[in-house]
């Protein structure tokens, strides 16, 4: 069975380009089924009512640009996107855990206040400041790989032997 895509990279599409309804549905994996229902109830221009039908890029390009704009949620500073309700919620207790991606960017995370669901919110660290008032944080920390790792506890080394520069030389083969 195919998989079809949801979201559709505008940038690929050619604005100075005439598509086929079967050809766009190959270059930008979606079904037939999807494109025609586009025309019939959501208004997508053809280029006349004649087959094979005919999508001009230009419209093409700014109907999956108010599409896809019309899906997005915007979330106002004290409020966090809940993905069980699918809808910007208050944190419960106004408790978020926040971490940091880079040095531009962090996630905020918490539980939602009404259906306790995972709730996430992406930010600029010049924002910092402002959501440390608004919420309150619980753990404030870093997510590298290095600092997240556990001790092995499935080791081949005998206790006290250490991987040394001194120790390299004795842990070669003999041959």
């Amino acid at each position: 069975m195919k998989k079809y895509k949801r979201k559709i990279n505008l940038n690929l599409i050619k604005i100075n380009y005439t598509y086929s309804i079967t050809e766009f549905c190959q270059d930008f994996n979606k079904h037939k089924n999807t494109v025609d229902n586009w025309i019939r109830e959501e208004d997508l221009k053809t280029i006349d009512n004649k087959r094979p039908r005919l999508i001009h890029g230009k419209d093409l390009k700014e109907f999956l640009t108010r599409r896809q704009a019309s899906k997005k949620i915007k979330c106002e500073m004290d409020e966090l996107f809940c993905f069980k309700c699918k809808k910007p919620r208050k944190p419960k207790d106004n408790l978020v855990t926040i971490s940091t991606e880079n040095q531009k960017c962090g996630n905020l995370r918490a539980l939602c206040s009404i259906c306790e669901g995972k709730m996430n919110k992406r930010f600029s660290l010049k924002y910092l400041s402002h959501l440390q008032n608004t919420f309150e944080v619980q753990q404030p920390h870093n997510q590298h790989l290095i600092e997240h790792l556990p001790n092995s506890s499935n080791c081949d080394i005998k206790q006290g032997a250490s991987f040394s520069s001194n120790n390299n030389k004795n842990l070669t083969r003999n041959d």
